[in-house]
């Protein structure tokens, strides 16, 4: 039998499955505002934003949705140990945070954070992808 097991180190693949679960949930989110946004707008305006009027549109949820799948798809690319898959996921990451950065609730800090540390790690692991 072939063992068609790559040679991805343990790290790299903690880094992958964390992505994945991370991008997954993400999805899950940005689809529940889509589905169920005036609710989620209601919850927001009485719980999150009491001293400010933010409101979520379904282009700026549909929009991130579709940002995180990329970035998903990248991490896939990355489980499989390709290089286009580097690039995927880092290029998403960087729309994310642009897209964070013109939000009007802005960019929080263990958002930016957690993207610095993986797309440096995944950055570290680049001379093993193919």
């Amino acid at each position: 039998m072939e063992n068609t097991s790559t040679n991805r180190p343990q790290l790299l693949t903690a880094f992958c499955l964390l992505s994945f679960i991370g991008s997954a949930v993400a999805m899950i989110l940005q689809l529940s505002v889509i589905l169920f946004h005036d609710s989620f707008l209601q919850l927001a305006q009485k719980y999150a934003f009491q001293y400010g009027n933010v409101s979520f549109s379904y282009m700026t949820a549909t929009t991130l949705f579709i940002v995180y799948a990329i970035s998903f798809i990248g991490v896939i690319g990355l489980w499989h140990t390709r290089r286009i898959g580097y690039w995927i996921y880092v290029s998403a990451q960087v729309i994310i945070v642009l897209l964070q950065l013109i939000s009007p609730t802005g960019i929080s800090i263990s958002n930016l954070c957690a993207t610095i540390v993986f797309v440096t790690g995944y950055t570290y692991f680049f001379k093993t992808l193919k």
